[in-house]
């Protein structure tokens, strides 16, 4: 992260603050993500698993998270890489062994998860070199840096904490260089899609995820860090 100060999120006037995502921070994110998707493959997994995935944003090259806090307490995250591919792999190939063991315990006593698993490991399969042309071509248009995962927990939304961790990421990617930012939203999610067109992200495709879901992919242009900065303030 280039800024470890925490930032004051009180322009609803609540006591909210936007600091970098740590390790100390991870129960706090697991549970957050769970109760914002409870009915996907990554909370199924359960939070052990969930908290090796979080964990990756904070030590991988590349990587950027943020919360927001309420006191001590975590009430909302976001988190994405400049290279979504690259951050994948590089996690795969790095911590596969707890990776494993989290998605084997979970399978013994839920084996219904199996062929969503399957399907959410073809998707990482098709982020990786062996893709082929398709996956070539795609990438020469669709940007490398990602915005991943964005949650608040249900009791603190509609305070402009969503907002906020949006801006607050797309600055740092902004000071690393980077000029364009994807991301996902389920079709079903009209409040996070909102959002997101208020903001000036333009719709770039539909497409099924890794779970199956129709989905819309979204690109924001970046532009100079004094925007950003303007209108995150």
């Amino acid at each position: 992260m280039s800024n470890g100060s925490s930032q004051p999120a009180d322009r609803l006037g609540y006591s909210y603050e936007i600091a970098p995502l740590t390790l100390r921070h991870l129960p706090g994110t697991a549970t957050v993500f769970a109760q914002s998707f409870p009915n996907t493959l990554l909370a199924a997994l359960g939070s052990g698993f969930l908290k090796q995935l979080l964990a990756s944003y904070v030590y991988l090259p590349g990587s950027c998270g943020y919360v927001c806090l309420d006191g001590e307490e975590v009430v909302g995250f976001v988190v994405g890489s400049e290279n979504s591919g690259q951050h994948r792999r590089t996690l795969l190939r790095r911590r596969w062994a707890p990776l494993l063991l989290h998605v084997l315990h979970r399978l013994a006593t839920s084996p219904q998860l199996v062929r969503l698993l399957a399907r959410y490991i073809r998707s990482y399969l098709w982020s990786s070199p062996l893709a082929g042309r398709r996956r070539q071509e795609e990438a020469d248009v669709i940007p490398p840096a990602s915005l991943t995962l964005l949650a608040v927990a249900p009791e603190h939304r509609r305070r402009g904490i969503a907002d906020r961790l949006t801006w607050t990421f797309l600055r740092e990617m902004a000071s690393r260089g980077t000029d364009r930012v994807k991301l996902a939203v389920s079709v079903s999610n009209e409040a996070a899609l909102s959002l997101y067109v208020k903001q000036g992200w333009r719709l770039a495709g539909c497409y099924h995820s890794s779970e199956d879901r129709l989905a819309y992919r979204l690109i924001y242009e970046v532009g100079s860090l004094a925007t950003l900065d303007d209108r995150a303030a």
